[in-house]
């Protein structure tokens, strides 16, 4: 039987059996991720990351604005006492009425069937004392006000950046596997959205609400003790007046929020313009995105529009009910101010009407505009929820952690242990199903095969991104499991198809290879890694500024910088992720080299498509639905006649293929060799059936030789042909 149709009987047969352990790991972790989810937390751990004197300044900003609110009823007491004066000043006949605060302040004298003149004299200083007394208290609870605000504003601020610590570190500490199943989540725009929302509901908010709330019952308390019958009567009407408060704020805060996401969407539009105004100008599109930015700019009008129409209806409900309280307040109350007019203690006078109504009406206001301040605790608690989830989980593989072994010193030996794996956010696929390699101290050893066999699985194996459901990865016979992950990773240097560098200098970015390399350190990586000659030959040298995302570099200067990053932290062990595919011949030739310099010494792992840059190497493992279809050298493998083999040929007629069509002008380049290669990485058994096509030897110039119908005969060319 062929080695296609073994491979395929083994992987139906792995197919058709009961689920393994690994299976049952996969449900765990996902039971695991739903426990997470389903875990409550309550307002008070908002303040989880509080200090003891940050809890008793938060206390004590509730106290002082509590204290505050207790000036409101003040205002309305000495407004009341004033205008019950004044009436009973410019009557002129019987006593006045009794003051409280006003006397504190040089007013309030108590006449009775005084002179014009007496009582042109009491107004004056009873003005002189109402604005001495309002002074005084405006400016005392202002300063509360301001005690409370501030005090809270920083105990949140406090809270706010070590959260802002705790969840980067935490988001840091995550495994790979976490951030495959949060891939949707932009964690920068979380930090920044969530932790404004719990800003809000622990900082300024908590005195807010504390003050208004504190307003109204201010407000009762002082009613009952001015007139009790006639705060009855003006509380029946306080319902209607706190939920029209608190309907108008809902609308204006819910339409508001709604106008700003329209704004912002529109916004995001304008920057996306901006940001490639090369692109959007190059095929005119200034018009068409000009009008996509105005239709997102149409909700906003709308939402706009309708908050203006809703908080209009809604305040005039609002002012309509609270104006015909008032009406029925002073229709009762002047009533009892009537019976009491007659008698020497009177209980009910213009005063009492005065503080009953104004105290009870805006307390009741007062109440109702908390409402969207109570809302913002809800949002914040949902925020901090999102946060605290992900601080409280802990992962399985803890890159800050200081848990595992540290050995003084490694050789670099390898070893693949009956791999099995697949990757959380795909549970239903097994990658890699019993690999096994070994591989010894400063060897180079390639993985080859289809795309998604699991040639770069291995190579986050290695780096402890994911751990194997069943097998090992053993490094010096010690499996990574035991080491520390921090300390496993500074072993190994890592080179990706994709080389990402950071916004600053080239120096830089090779030392974050190795914070505490020297300048010398960095100038001997960047030898090694053949970047050194055209670092020099710039302006700045090594001080040059790279861009965001190394836009000022070329592909193959970034990929050598990249290797030099890798290099100058004198790794153990080497990864190269098909470091060079991405790559125009040219560049390709300079990284390779640099390659090829640089994994002398180190046990090096390369992962390649193009077989030119694996044939060097010390071992070659052709990979195939996760298991090892054969490994060797590459002269062994050609002479075994295999899967390699058939590889190898098949990459030679395409590149002279494409070559031989580059100087033949007008002949189309025709898909046969990209099907063949498919049929060959993924199913061999059409190989079976199928005629092969012409074998073209080289650049170098071979002769061509002829077309065989016969799968071992085209191996044995092929294999001649590479032998020559």
């Amino acid at each position: 039987m062929s080695t296609a149709h073994e491979f395929a009987k083994e992987s139906k047969k792995r197919s058709t059996k009961l689920p393994d352990l690994g299976d049952f790991q996969v449900q765990k972790a996902s039971g695991d991720a739903t426990a997470e989810h389903d875990k409550k937390y309550s307002f008070f751990d908002l303040f989880r990351y509080s200090t003891r004197l940050e809890r008793f300044l938060l206390l004590l900003s509730i106290i002082v604005a509590t204290l505050a609110s207790v000036f409101i009823p003040y205002f309305i007491l000495i407004y009341g006492e004033f205008t019950s004066l004044l009436i009973d000043r410019t009557v002129g006949e019987g006593t006045s009425s009794p003051t409280f605060i006003l006397a504190l302040f040089g007013g309030g004298k108590r006449l009775t069937d005084a002179s014009p003149e007496e009582n042109t004299q009491a107004i004056i200083d009873d003005s002189i004392a109402f604005g001495i007394g309002s002074l005084v208290g405006s400016i005392i609870m202002l300063l509360l006000i301001i005690i409370a605000i501030d005090v809270s504003n920083r105990v949140a601020l406090n809270q706010i950046n070590r959260i802002r610590k705790l969840f980067l570190e935490a988001i840091l500490r995550q495994d790979m596997s976490w951030y495959d199943t949060s891939s949707g989540a932009n964690f920068a725009s979380k930090m920044t959205e969530d932790l404004d929302k719990v800003k809000e509901g622990i900082g300024e908010k908590v005195a807010i609400v504390t003050f208004l709330f504190m307003t109204f019952v201010m407000g009762i308390v002082a009613s009952f003790i001015y007139g009790w019958k006639l705060t009855l009567v003006v509380l029946t009407c306080s319902p209607f007046i706190i939920l029209s408060t608190a309907l108008v704020a809902k609308i204006q805060s819910s339409l508001a929020e709604k106008e700003l996401k329209a704004y912002s969407d529109a916004g995001n539009v304008a920057e996306e313009v901006f940001s490639g105004i090369r692109t959007v100008l190059a095929f005119s599109g200034e018009r068409k995105e000009n009008e996509r930015f105005s239709k997102l700019l149409v909700p906003a009008e709308v939402t706009g529009r309708k908050k203006g129409l809703y908080s209009g209806i809604g305040a005039g409900v609002m002012w309509l009910i609270i104006y015909c309280c008032m009406a029925i307040a002073i229709w009762y109350g002047v009533n009892l101010i009537l019976e009491d007019r007659g008698k020497e203690e009177r209980q009910y006078t213009p005063a009492v009407l005065v503080i009953v109504l104004f105290a009870v009406i805006m307390g009741a206001q007062n109440l109702g505009f908390s409402s969207p301040h109570v809302d913002s605790f809800a949002v914040a608690l949902g925020a901090a929820r999102n946060l605290f989830r992900i601080i409280d989980r802990k992962s399985e593989i803890d890159p800050m952690g200081e848990t595992g072994m540290k050995p003084d010193s490694i050789t670099g030996r390898l070893r693949f242990e009956d791999i099995h794996f697949r990757y959380p956010s795909r549970p239903d696929v097994e990658i890699l199903k019993g690999l096994t390699v070994d591989v010894e101290p400063g060897q180079t050893v390639a993985f080859v095969g289809a795309s998604g066999c699991g040639k770069s699985t291995v190579i986050q194996l290695m780096q402890r991104f994911y751990d194997p459901e069943q097998g090992s990865v053993k490094l010096d016979g010690r499996d990574l499991r035991t080491l520390n992950v921090g300390w496993l990773r500074a072993q190994i240097g890592v080179v990706g198809q994709e080389p990402v560098l950071f916004a600053t200098t080239i120096g830089e970015n090779i030392r974050f290879g190795n914070p505490q390399a020297s300048q010398a350190d960095i100038e001997r990586a960047a030898r090694n890694a053949n970047c050194h000659e055209f670092i020099t030959k710039l302006p700045k040298g090594y001080d040059t500024k790279v861009g965001e995302r190394g836009a000022q570099m070329s592909g193959g200067q970034k990929q050598r910088i990249a290797i030099a990053r890798a290099l100058v932290r004198n790794p153990k062990i080497l990864l190269l992720d098909e470091a060079t595919s991405a790559l125009d011949p040219t560049s390709e030739k300079r990284v390779q080299d640099a390659l090829e310099l640089a994994s002398q010494g180190p046990t090096t792992l390369v992962v390649a498509h193009r077989l030119s840059t694996v044939t060097n190497a010390d071992k070659i493992v052709f990979v195939k639905d996760g298991l090892v279809a054969e490994q060797g050298t590459h002269d062994e493998l050609m002479d075994r006649g295999g899967l390699y083999c058939e590889l190898v040929n098949i990459t030679r007629r395409k590149e002279a293929t494409e070559g031989a069509e580059d100087t033949v002008s007008g002949v189309a380049k025709l898909p046969l060799s990209k099907g063949r290669e498919d049929e060959i990485m993924v199913d061999d058994d059409d190989l079976e059936s199928e005629d092969d096509d012409e074998d073209i030897d080289d650049d170098d110039g071979d002769a061509v030789a002829p077309a065989n119908h016969s799968k071992d005969d085209v191996f044995s060319v092929s294999s001649c042909g590479k032998r020559k």
